[in-house]
């Protein structure tokens, strides 16, 4: 599929939620686009958020995921790219109208809305967070909600988070060796002397070591890609294609144009 063909119409997203300006949701089979080779230019799925989120394309903002534990704060002014931001799998901003996305095929998208009042107004911090077995064991979760949050919510006494899990295999489906499971606390007894590793239920025992305020978990966004593989993709499928998760600011809320 060309770009031109990807941006002929528009396409609803799988899942999607507000909160207040904060617009998130995910993109998965429907939006029909090609698995790009490791490297090739995020161009196709760049116009392809630009046409139905309206988000102008060199505030789209994806990372060259690692499994790892690195994170990154887009400021104000910060300049995507046609191919990646940086390297790693945590982005998070204050600026309206910038989109942060993370591509997924079973792993955790876990997205995140910090929210305080400051004279008279509310203002806002998101992140989105790509958590497969590898960044949760080096508690990418913890680290990234701990630096996104501390001079946030620095001499605010109403700091508030919203937290939302994206689709990823679920608990009953993600069979892992003893090696893996035996890294993790929380696992279930599997087939064949293997465990059955819960990758949600292990990135939310990190909220509150990172966080220092009231969060809330929000179960709108939740599915599991190995199960409902119609509307998402599973790498365990053989999926090569991949899921969009996306947040952003809305642009308008400070009077931004959105084109």
């Amino acid at each position: 599929m060309s770009s031109e063909s990807a941006g002929a119409v528009k396409i609803k997203a799988e899942l999607s939620c507000s909160i207040g300006p904060v617009h998130l949701g995910v993109f998965g089979k429907s939006a029909h686009l090609p698995a790009p080779n490791p490297g090739e230019s995020r161009s196709i799925e760049r116009e392809f958020l630009t046409l139905n989120l309206g988000i102008r394309a060199e505030n789209i903002f994806f990372l060259k995921q690692t499994h790892g534990d690195r994170i990154w704060f887009v400021d104000e002014g910060a300049l995507s790219s046609e191919n990646y931001f940086r390297e790693g799998d945590a982005l998070f901003t204050d600026s309206h109208g910038y989109l942060l996305c993370v591509r997924t095929a079973d792993c955790l998208p876990l997205f995140f809305v910090l929210q305080k009042t400051e004279a008279g107004r509310e203002v806002y911090r998101t992140g989105i967070i790509h958590a497969g077995w590898r960044g949760l064991h080096s508690r990418i979760v913890e680290k990234c909600l701990s630096q996104a949050s501390l001079e946030f919510f620095k001499n605010s006494s109403d700091g508030r988070c919203t937290i939302l899990a994206g689709p990823c295999i679920g608990e009953d489906s993600y069979e892992v060796d003893q090696d893996v499971g035996s890294l993790f606390e929380i696992k279930k007894p599997g087939p064949g002397g293997k465990y059955l590793l819960g990758l949600e239920k292990n990135a939310l025992v990190q909220l509150e070591s990172g966080l220092k305020v009231n969060f809330k978990i929000l179960p709108v966004l939740g599915a599991c890609t190995f199960q409902d593989n119609t509307n998402f993709y599973s790498h365990r499928r053989g999926d090569t294609g991949r899921n969009l998760n996306y947040i952003y600011i809305d642009p308008l809320s400070e009077g931004l144009n959105l084109k």
